[in-house]
């Protein structure tokens, strides 16, 4: 089976939150210095399309240790509407920052890459360096 590749092109016009709204897949990578080193993330997420929120979990986990792990940790995020060209910004993930005890409301931009909601979100603040993917389902 071949990989899944995710193309796209940052928006030019302003969207809609009804464009980030249904089913999505969140997967993240990061960096936190704090604990031990690259952690992973993966699980489903509903963004609400007018409330400006998503919910969802994650199974997040280190890449370089095996223990410990936290399958179904819940997390969230609260975005500000589509102002620029399809940027969601400021953006907030709950739930991923591990040396925090998960409880840390990270900064991200969260960059929509076409028109199904599809998006890209890079963590803009000091608390880890984290890359994620938003992909609908």
């Amino acid at each position: 089976m071949a990989a899944a590749v995710l193309r796209g092109i940052q928006q030019t016009a302003a969207g809609t939150d009804a464009a980030f709204t249904g089913n999505y897949t969140l997967v993240t990578t990061g960096w936190d210095d704090a604990e031990t080193g690259v952690v992973t993330s993966v699980g489903p997420i509903t963004a609400t399309g007018t409330g400006d929120t998503f919910t969802g979990t994650a199974d997040i986990n280190w890449v370089f240790n095996a223990t410990p792990t936290f399958a179904g940790q819940a997390d969230s995020g609260a975005y500000a509407a589509f102002t620029t060209a399809g940027i969601l910004s400021p953006s907030t993930i709950t739930g991923l920052d591990v040396a925090s005890g998960f409880v840390n409301a990270d900064a991200f931009n969260i960059y929509q890459i076409d028109s199904q909601g599809d998006s890209v979100a890079i963590e803009t603040d000091q608390n880890q360096l984290t890359l994620g993917v938003i992909s609908q389902q």
